[in-house]
């Protein structure tokens, strides 16, 4: 049997954020995935990037400095989280996010992480 890893890096035409896989969130710079704690939901939901900081921000492959780089940024690297294409000794905890640092104002029309 094989594999098929295709991943999209954005939603596809039509598509949105929340009928993303996992991987394909994750390798997405404009949707973030996130813990949820919803019962009967999965452990992680798919949104669209909320903010500057999420917007541009893939969690699979881009670094602090990346985020950081981007002013009132900082990057929460998350705990135990293990992408589904890949073996992990730990998982189920949240995937590092890019997020408005600690006492960053909101940039208009934006919300908060």
């Amino acid at each position: 049997m094989a594999l098929s890893l295709a991943c999209a890096l954005e939603p596809a035409a039509g598509g949105t954020c929340e009928s993303q896989t996992e991987l394909g969130c994750i390798e997405s710079t404009e949707c973030t995935l996130h813990e949820t704690k919803a019962r009967g939901a999965g452990p992680y939901a798919c949104r669209p990037a909320a903010n500057r900081c999420e917007r541009g921000f893939r969690q699979k492959t881009s670094t602090r400095e990346e985020c950081e780089a981007k002013p009132g940024c900082a990057l929460h690297p998350g705990r135990c989280y293990c992408p589904p294409d890949v073996l992990c000794a730990c998982g189920g905890g949240p995937p590092k996010q890019c997020r408005p640092a600690e006492g960053s104002a909101p940039t208009p029309g934006e919300e908060p992480s």
